[in-house]
C-alpha cells in the first residue's frame, strides 16, 4: 500500500469527517443495493473516522455485526468516539493492515470507500481477503474518478484545483480514476459480472460544500503537491483557497460537478 499522503493531522480528520457529509447518503444507498441486510457480519477495509463502517452497522441492526480497520489509530480513536455518542454498539475498530489483516471467523460482506486508490495491487489485496467471504458473500467498493470534477460555466481556479488533487495523487503512487478501473478490478479479484453504480453531486452557485471539500483536499495535500513540484505554498494559497473558490463560482454562476463516485459489488465465485 501506497503511504497515505493526505496524513493523519486535525485538518485530514475534519476533511474526512466533511467527507461523510458530502459522500455518505450515496454510500448507504450502495450498501443497500449490494445487498447489506440486517443481521449480517462486515468488514469495512481502511475505515478512517468510521462513516462507512456506521452506516453498515445500522444497515445490520444489533443483530449484525461490523468491524472497521485501519493501519492509523489516530482516525479510530475518532470513529470510536463518534459510534459511542451516536449509541452504535454493534461496530468495533481494529488497527490494521488490510494487506495482512487476518480476520476471525467469516464475513457476509466486505466494503470499502476510498480505500483502493491507495493500494498498490488491488487485485491482490481483494483476492486475499475474499477468502474471508462466507458463502455467497459481497464485496462492496466504491472509488472516485476525480478528474470528472468541473464546473459549468468553467471556473479555472476550481479547474486548477481538480488538477492539483488528481496529480498530487498520482504522484505520490495513488491513483485518482481508480473509480473507473472498478469493473476490471473485481473480475480480477473474481467476481464474475460485477454490478456498477455512478453517482456525482451537482450543486448550483456558490457550491459552499464542494467548494469546502475541495479547498480542504488540496489543502491536505499541500505536502505532496510542494514536494512534486507541482506547485509552490503561495500559489495554492492554502488559507484562502476555499474562499477564492467560493467568490469565482458565485461570480460565474457556475454549477458544481463533483468527482464520478462509483460503485461496483458482486460475489467472487
Amino acid at each position: 500500500m501506497t503511504e497515505y499522503v493526505l496524513g493523519y493531522g486535525d485538518r485530514e480528520l475534519e476533511r474526512l469527517l466533511l467527507q461523510a457529509e458530502v459522500w455518505g447518503a450515496f454510500t448507504d444507498a450502495l450498501l443497500r443495493r449490494a445487498g447489506l441486510r440486517q443481521g449480517m457480519r462486515v468488514l469495512d477495509l481502511g475505515t478512517g473516522t468510521g462513516d462507512v463502517a456506521l452506516l453498515a452497522a445500522r444497515i445490520v441492526g444489533p443483530e449484525g455485526e461490523v468491524i472497521g480497520i485501519d493501519r492509523a489509530p489516530e482516525p479510530l480513536r475518532l470513529a470510536a468516539a463518534r459510534a459511542s455518542k451516536s449509541g452504535v454498539r454493534n461496530v468495533r475498530f481494529e488497527v490494521a493492515d488490510m494487506h495482512s489483516y487476518e480476520p476471525e471467523g467469516t464475513f457476509d460482506a466486505i466494503a470499502g470507500r476510498f480505500i483502493l486508490i491507495h493500494a498498490k495491487e488491488p487485485v491482490a489485496v481483494l483476492r486475499r481477503l475474499s477468502r474471508g467471504l462466507a458463502r455467497n458473500g459481497v464485496l462492496i467498493l466504491q472509488e472516485p474518478d476525480i478528474s470528472a470534477a468541473r464546473t459549468t460555466p468553467p471556473v479555472p481556479l476550481f479547474s486548477q484545483s481538480v488538477r492539483w488533487v488528481v496529480e498530487g495523487l498520482e504522484r505520490s503512487g495513488a491513483r485518482g480514476d481508480l473509480g473507473s478501473q472498478l469493473w476490471s478490478i473485481l473480475r480480477g479479484a473474481g467476481v464474475r459480472e460485477p454490478a456498477l453504480t455512478h453517482d456525482a453531486r451537482i450543486e448550483p452557485p456558490p457550491g459552499e460544500l464542494g467548494c469546502r471539500y475541495l479547498a480542504q483536499t488540496v489543502t491536505s495535500l499541500l505536502g505532496v503537491i510542494q514536494m512534486t513540484g507541482l506547485a509552490t505554498s503561495d500559489e495554492v494559497g492554502p488559507e484562502t483557497l476555499e474562499r477564492r473558490l467560493l467568490h469565482d463560482v458565485r461570480e460565474a454562476q457556475a454549477v458544481m460537478v463533483s468527482p464520478s463516485l462509483i460503485g461496483a459489488w458482486g460475489s467472487p465465485a
